[in-house]
């Protein structure tokens, strides 16, 4: 079974919208990561994850392969990432941030949910 089937469809929404989600008790998007970012959907494993996000008054849930993980990284340790990255993500990595040995890529909430065609035309 593949997340999608966990999520109740949403017809005329975009491929990457697995529909809806009920987490405690409120209903919210899901978005597949894999099909957002053009790979292809895989079944749901253990490891498998739902990623609640809060931007502003919005959550959206982001289906994820695996997380292990909530990490919090200062403002000013978040770099842009390097030309070939920025050129190559599609415009979904807004950032780079190195903590110790760990390094993380800072996505563009926006543009992963599909909103930026909204901000833009405001």
């Amino acid at each position: 079974m593949t997340w999608s089937g966990c999520a109740t469809p949403v017809p005329g929404t975009a491929p990457f919208v697995a529909g809806v989600v009920q987490i405690r008790g409120n209903v919210i998007p899901a978005v597949d990561l894999r099909v957002r970012f053009g790979m292809e959907p895989i079944a749901q494993t253990l490891d498998s994850r739902v990623v609640v996000i809060r931007s502003n008054d919005r959550h959206v849930a982001l289906i994820a392969d695996r997380a292990r993980e909530v990490v919090k990284l200062a403002s000013d340790v978040i770099k842009p990432p390097p030309p070939v990255v920025l050129e190559q993500s599609a415009g979904f990595v807004k950032g780079v941030a190195q903590s110790g040995p760990r390094l993380f890529m800072v996505l563009d909430f926006d543009k992963v949910i599909g909103e930026e065609s909204v901000h833009a035309a405001q």
